[in-house]
């Protein structure tokens, strides 16, 4: 209310909803869940740039037993993503007011999301699909000085989800 009307704040028709109009060509909105520890305890807001991590179990082959068994492993999957929304909500204004209107607090209340939505290529989308159904997937919280993305497939020896081969996992 009393905010005056700019070019900025209005959405073309040909856009699509005020999500689909802030998407760059080539990108896709992908949403995960997260809580309080998986999303850094609520600070997490869009506009931000995090990193995606995921902890799962690997197969690994135990030479004093000479059996199979697994590990829990954490691994960076994806690098500098963009927050687009918290929940329901596409700017951190939003989420001081309605943490503010919710509790009557003030507005420094933390707002600890359920889901977060990423600005992920195509590729990337179907990774982070992946991820959530092979382990948990966690976010760390960059800083706004540091923007440069990392290479996951370097990183990644295989340039899949795990970085063991799978002939670690075969008996030798």
């Amino acid at each position: 209310a009393g905010e005056p009307i700019s070019l900025t704040k209005l959405a073309g028709a040909d856009q699509g909803s005020f999500l689909a109009g802030s998407l760059p060509k080539g990108y896709r909105a992908v949403t995960i869940n997260t809580d309080e520890t998986l999303g850094v305890a609520g600070f997490v807001f869009p506009g931000d740039r995090v990193d995606v991590m995921i902890t799962h179990q690997v197969p690994k082959w135990d030479l004093l037993t000479n059996g199979a068994g697994t590990e829990q492993i954490a691994e960076p999957l994806l690098s500098n993503v963009t927050v687009l929304a918290v929940d329901q909500i596409a700017s951190a204004q939003e989420i001081a007011a309605n943490s503010e209107q919710e509790q009557g607090e003030a507005q420094s209340t933390i707002h600890v999301a359920r889901t977060v939505t990423l600005m992920v290529n195509p590729v990337d989308g179907e990774k982070l699909r992946l991820g959530e159904k092979v382990g948990q997937l966690s976010l760390a919280l960059r800083s706004v000085e540091d923007r440069e993305t990392v290479d996951m497939a370097s990183l990644l020896r295989y340039q899949n989800i795990t970085q063991f081969p799978l002939d670690s996992v075969v008996n030798p």
